[in-house]
């Protein structure tokens, strides 16, 4: 029997236009996939970071990259793609909006995600 990778289906609802994140973990897969700062990196010194959270792959740290991480800028194309989806309807206040804008989630965004869904 074949199962379908965890990093699969991570890929699969993030280009789908999934609002929430199953847990703080696919949150750090996210963040190394995107090459986008997450929480696991703050020890790390010397960090090119965008205003949005995006390193720039030079200064990626080894460690927190994941196979397939993207080289390029892709938030501005995960933006508007997730804009097309929602057809002007405000996503700011789940995970991905969260995200998308910048702002670092902790493991307590996803104690109560399904109160708040």
């Amino acid at each position: 029997d074949w199962i379908t990778p965890a990093s699969l289906i991570d890929q699969l609802n993030l280009f789908s236009g999934k609002l929430y994140l199953c847990n703080y973990n696919t949150y750090l897969w996210l963040g190394h996939f995107l090459c986008v700062y997450a929480n696991d990196l703050t020890d790390k010194e010397h960090l090119d970071i965008e205003s949005d959270g995006f390193i720039t792959p030079v200064h990626h740290p080894l460690e927190a990259q994941s196979v397939g991480s993207f080289q390029h800028y892709p938030l501005p194309f995960l933006n508007h793609d997730i804009n097309l989806c929602r057809r002007g309807v405000d996503f700011v206040a789940t995970h991905r909006g969260k995200f998308l804008n910048g702002q670092l989630l902790n493991e307590e965004d996803f104690n109560d995600q399904w109160e708040s869904a």
